[in-house]
């Protein structure tokens, strides 16, 4: 055998062992390319303007939001400047709002970048805090991060919150120092 047909032979080996290979490739996705195609949304909408309604058609709570994107093999919907307010069954209605947020399920929202809550009715409280758990159906909200709470007669700052909605109740985990002024 003379070497230009020993170097064909080879070349024409390399090709086929070459296109096998590619072929079994392009068949089966890798987990890489199968982690990122779940991860692409299922849908997305500008504007969000949506009011949810409790059992008794009552009006549960509002949301808005800049853009909604949802990313069905997590089941989680990802919100842009989302605007929540909740409704109260007996008592105050409470406004949040925040750079981002997730919603997940039916009933959690989590919120975070500048978060603000805010109590509407008699006495006005406002809450600014980095991240915050609301849970709508119970009227609760919790953080574990630092809160700034402000009112018309006093200041209060400390880690961790829960806010009891149908209660009108505010409880500061720790830390909690602040400034209290009698009329």
């Amino acid at each position: 055998m003379n070497r230009t047909m020993l170097l064909l032979l080879v070349f024409v080996s390399l090709l086929v062992v070459l296109t096998s290979w590619l072929s079994r490739k392009s068949e089966k996705p890798s987990e890489q390319e199968q982690a990122s195609a779940r991860e692409l949304p299922d849908y997305y909408l500008n504007g969000l303007n949506s009011t949810i309604t409790g059992k008794n058609g009552q009006p549960s709570h509002r949301m808005t939001a800049a853009s909604l994107t949802h990313y069905p093999e997590s089941g989680t919907t990802e919100l842009k400047q989302p605007d929540i307010t909740v409704y109260g069954i007996h008592r105050g209605t409470w406004h949040a709002t925040a750079n981002a947020g997730t919603v997940e399920g039916e009933q959690e929202i989590y919120l975070k970048g500048k978060v603000v809550l805010q109590q509407k009715g008699t006495q006005q409280l406002d809450l600014h805090t980095d991240w915050l758990r609301i849970d709508t159906a119970k009227h609760y909200a919790e953080t574990d991060a630092p809160v700034r709470i402000t009112s018309q007669s006093s200041r209060l700052q400390g880690i961790g919150m829960q806010v009891y909605g149908e209660q009108q109740r505010v409880l500061l985990r720790s830390a909690v120092r602040g400034q209290y002024a009698v009329d």
